[in-house]
């Protein structure tokens, strides 16, 4: 039996301003939502709680092609962003965002050598990794935060005329695609980062989507149609576990962005360009990922997950000004019962049975398909007399 799950339920919420065109990377933290308008040359502010909007900044000159910097793109005051064009090839941002009505500019860094096209881009609490291509040599670029409003360049990575793709930090390691490697570098001295071990994923293209969950790393691309989970356990000596077609689940494909559920069962990827929304993958076993389910969101792209909901935002044509977001919480079903019990799940479509769940006499938990799903219908039985139970004795629990 494949790992349970809910469809993802649509929240109602919608983050959407006409002028803040193409949202596939923004940053959500401490209940507000920071979507820059990629083409549009600014900065929106929306108030989760609420789903309205509070505040923009617009800047031709150094919001070129904005995006919002992954991992913690908020210090204090601060919202970080970077933009892969502009006067001087491409700027770091800095945004004092302390009044979301009114945010204004601090100050923008740019540097034509180590910094020329600023793309990919990772904070942690006191640094950012800055992956960059468009000269003669890319680089990373290593920047101390220890002055949140004036990040100053310490240290760098050169690639050479190799194309580097996502930069990413996961589990006091950086992992940066150069070609067709992802290599794994140690933090222990975050401004001198040392290489521990490499990856060489069978996307077929430079690496640009990383996601760790556990003690696994899942690693796609936008131009591929599939992805690889690797076991990173042995940061000296990735493990790679299987590689999995998408094309022969949905047919064409171009991932956006991968999200893992905190179980470590369900991998969720977008589809950027050929409309198919949200796919989701059961991957509790790491050597076969199975296809289970998607769900419509047409040309969805970057997905981060905040307070129980996903939230995904638009990377193209009509969706491309707004973030989204559904409820993916998982749940489970807990009871107690005097006899062995069967639940059944059925296809409303046709009726026909298409999954059952077993539990013995006592307490028991189950993990059936959530009834508010309105793709699927859940019965109990009790298994001694075949007689349906009643469903008012089975109480849904939300698991976090």
């Amino acid at each position: 039996m494949s790992s349970t799950y809910n469809l993802p339920i649509y929240s109602g919420n919608q983050y959407y301003v006409s002028s803040g065109r193409n949202t596939n990377r923004f940053y959500i933290a401490d209940d507000w939502l920071y979507k820059p308008g990629t083409y549009s040359n600014n900065i929106t502010i929306f108030n989760i709680s609420s789903a309205t909007y509070s505040g923009i900044l617009t800047d031709a000159t150094y919001f070129i092609g904005a995006y919002a910097v992954n991992g913690a793109a908020v210090k204090g005051d601060y919202l970080y962003t970077v933009s892969p064009t502009g006067g001087t090839y491409g700027y770091l941002n800095v945004i004092n965002v302390s009044n979301k009505t009114a945010p204004t500019r601090t100050t923008s860094k740019a540097d034509a050598t180590y910094m020329y096209g600023p793309y990919y881009a990772y904070a942690t609490s006191d640094y950012i990794y800055i992956g960059a291509n468009g000269a003669a040599n890319n680089y990373v670029s290593i920047w101390s935060l220890a002055t949140p409003s004036n990040p100053t360049r310490v240290a760098q990575i050169s690639y050479s005329s190799t194309v580097i793709g996502e930069v990413y930090v996961y589990d006091e390691y950086l992992y940066v695609c150069y070609g067709s490697t992802v290599g794994v570098y140690s933090l222990s001295n975050p401004a001198s980062p040392s290489l521990s071990g490499t990856m060489t994923p069978a996307v077929g293209n430079v690496p640009t989507i990383l996601h760790g969950n556990g003690n696994y790393m899942y690693v796609s691309a936008w131009n591929a149609s599939g992805f690889d989970i690797w076991d990173i356990t042995n940061k000296n000596s990735p493990v790679k576990q299987s590689s999995h077609s998408i094309d022969d689940d949905v047919g064409n494909m171009q991932p956006g962005d991968m999200w893992v559920n905190s179980q470590g069962t369900l991998l969720f990827i977008t589809d950027r360009y050929y409309s198919n929304g949200v796919l989701i993958y059961d991957v509790s076993d790491k050597t076969a990922p199975v296809y289970l389910n998607k769900f419509t969101y047409a040309y969805a792209g970057k997905m981060q997950s905040y307070d129980g909901l996903l939230y995904i935002g638009g990377s193209n044509d009509s969706d491309d000004k707004q973030v989204i977001s559904y409820d993916v919480t998982d749940h489970k079903f807990s009871g107690y019962t005097d006899s062995s019990i069967v639940l059944y799940a059925y296809r409303p479509s046709d009726g026909q049975l298409f999954d059952t769940w077993s539990g013995t006499m006592g307490n028991y938990e189950a993990w059936p398909i959530f009834p508010a799903d309105p793709l699927h219908l859940l019965a109990v039985r009790i298994e001694d007399n075949n007689e349906t139970a009643s469903f008012g004795s089975v109480t849904p629990v939300i698991v976090s």
